[in-house]
């Protein structure tokens, strides 16, 4: 850690302190612990250099709280600026830069903060310091439902309640190019971690759709064709993230309730596939998590009930796909099965006809509300609607 840091750090934890038990300063706590909670991530004395400029020129919106640490022998948010060029001129030349950020590399948000220097929070973030606008796209979080074709990033706008309006930071990203100003993308898949993919732009017309908001009720969004200008999309990604990711996904998937779940799961549309170090099929949690709970802890071909309880208290089942991925079979409601373990090592090394024949009727049973699903799996499965479905 550089010398510059270290100072600031100490500096700003004991004026956290202070405010803790000192009576003129308690109301300044928040703000303090939000300050502190920031710069303790800095790497760099350069990038609190320009952080505290902002103070100086009182620009910032905290700007003259902090002028009454002086009475503590503390500098303030104001003097430091000065205490960093005066003390440490070979350290604040040495900042984050735009430039400086790597596609395909993980950041945290804080390391986003200092080199596009843009808001900590929220998934558009422009900057008028650096003429950037950054998007970050959540994938660990199941409100927004931003799906990726190719290249090109179908982006859902910001706004978590009601009705997405053109304005605001939506409007700012809809007129970046004419605004000069340069998108940058992150996804985000597991929490703190920021994948960085490089230059977008919008690509297209801008989309409109509906989506739940936060209290699931649902509204109209808009969604951004962001289409990256880099190569990052189609690189190989290590085989261990990718899972890692699937990991993540599927705990936030499970917490959600049932007939959410089932609705996301009708939705599963082509099975995707990403080049990694061996080519990785994508599972949809949604059909995953919506068929073994509709099995109800028994499995879907002997009726047994699960060998065992998971450490989360969930039966163990395993989700089968009677025409598997390899063979192009849909990752979907209209192919898939919840079965014990020994059932599913029975259809990959001793199946038949009468266990692939039960297996279509256990979808075509469960689906026999859902008319265009049992069609489709009719087509599928090249079938008859079965005259007993019960």
């Amino acid at each position: 850690m550089q010398k510059g840091v270290e100072f600031v750090i100490a500096n700003t934890k004991r004026a956290l302190e202070l405010s803790k038990v000192e009576e003129p300063l308690k109301h300044l706590y928040g703000s303090i612990k939000r300050e502190y909670d920031y710069i303790v991530h800095a790497k760099k004395t350069g990038d609190l250099y320009r952080h505290f400029l902002e103070f100086k020129s009182g620009k910032h919106k905290y700007a003259d709280d902090f002028i009454i640490f002086n009475k503590y022998n503390l500098l303030t948010n104001e003097e430091i600026s000065d205490y960093l060029f005066k003390t440490f001129p070979d350290e604040i030349s040495d900042y984050t830069r735009v430039s400086d950020f790597i596609v395909g590399g993980t950041y945290t948000n804080a390391e986003i903060r200092f080199g596009f220097r843009c808001t900590y929070m929220g998934g558009i973030r422009p900057s008028n310091k650096t003429n950037t606008i950054v998007v970050i796209a959540n994938h660990s979080k199941s409100l927004y439902e931003d799906k990726r074709k190719g290249n090109t990033l179908l982006y859902t706008g910001q706004g978590m309640l009601g009705d997405q309006q053109m304005k605001g930071k939506n409007l700012s990203l809809k007129n970046a190019k004419a605004d000069g100003r340069s998108i940058h993308l992150f996804e985000l898949y597991i929490d703190k971690e920021y994948i960085y993919r490089g230059e977008v732009v919008v690509d297209g017309e801008i989309q409109h759709g509906e989506q739940p908001d936060e209290k699931n009720v649902l509204r109209k969004v808009i969604v951004f064709p962001l289409k990256s200008i880099e190569e990052s999309v189609s690189e190989l990604e290590d085989l261990n993230l990718v899972r890692k990711q699937e990991e993540e996904k599927t705990k936030s998937i499970s917490k959600l309730p049932s007939k959410k779940l089932f609705e996301k799961a009708k939705e599963a549309g082509e099975t995707i596939r990403k080049e990694v170090k061996t080519t990785y099929i994508y599972r949809n949690q949604y059909v995953s998590e919506s068929v073994k709970r509709r099995a109800n802890g028994r499995c879907e071909l002997c009726g047994k009930l699960a060998p065992f309880i998971k450490h989360d208290g969930e039966p163990y089942l395993e989700v089968h796909h009677v025409i598997t991925l390899s063979n192009n079979g849909p990752d979907s409601l209209i192919n898939t099965v919840a079965l014990c373990p020994n059932c599913h090592r029975k259809v990959h090394y001793g199946f038949d006809d009468m266990d692939e024949k039960l297996l279509v009727k256990v979808i075509m049973r469960n689906l026999h509300n859902e008319q265009k699903l049992l069609d489709e799996a009719r087509i599928l499965f090249d079938v008859e609607e079965p005259k007993n479905l019960h």
